[in-house]
C-alpha cells in the first residue's frame, strides 16, 4: 500500500507544478495586456528591491531578537541597571539642553 500512495502523491505534485507554471504563463499574458514592457520591467525592480529590503529588514529583526535574548539571559538585575542608566541618559540630555540655553541667553 505504501509504494501504491508514493506515486500518486507524485502524480498530485506533477499536477500541482504544471497548474503553477500555467498560471505562471496566464500572468505574464496578463502583464503583457496590460503594462508596457518597461512598465513591467520597472514593477520587477520595484519587487526586487522591495523583496532586498524586506530581507535586510528579517536580518535586522534577527539580529535584535537575539541581542534582545542574550539581555533577557542576565535577568532583572540587569533590566534595573538598564533602566536607571536610561533614566540617567535623558536627565543628562536635559540638564545639557538647560545649559545650552542659558548660555545662549546670557550671549545675547
Amino acid at each position: 500500500p505504501l509504494n501504491l500512495q508514493i506515486p500518486c502523491y507524485r502524480y498530485e505534485r506533477e499536477e500541482f507544478w504544471r497548474s503553477r507554471r500555467c498560471d505562471g504563463t496566464e500572468m505574464v499574458e496578463i502583464q503583457l495586456d496590460t503594462y508596457t514592457t518597461e512598465t513591467i520591467s520597472a514593477h520587477r525592480k520595484i519587487r526586487e528591491k522591495l523583496g532586498s529590503e524586506l530581507k535586510a529588514s528579517k536580518e535586522e529583526k534577527q539580529a535584535a531578537e537575539l541581542s534582545l535574548s542574550s539581555f533577557e539571559i542576565l535577568g532583572r538585575e540587569f533590566q534595573t541597571l538598564a533602566d536607571e542608566y536610561c533614566r540617567l541618559r535623558q536627565e543628562i540630555d536635559v540638564k545639557t539642553w538647560a545649559m545650552k540655553e542659558l548660555t545662549q541667553n546670557n550671549d545675547a
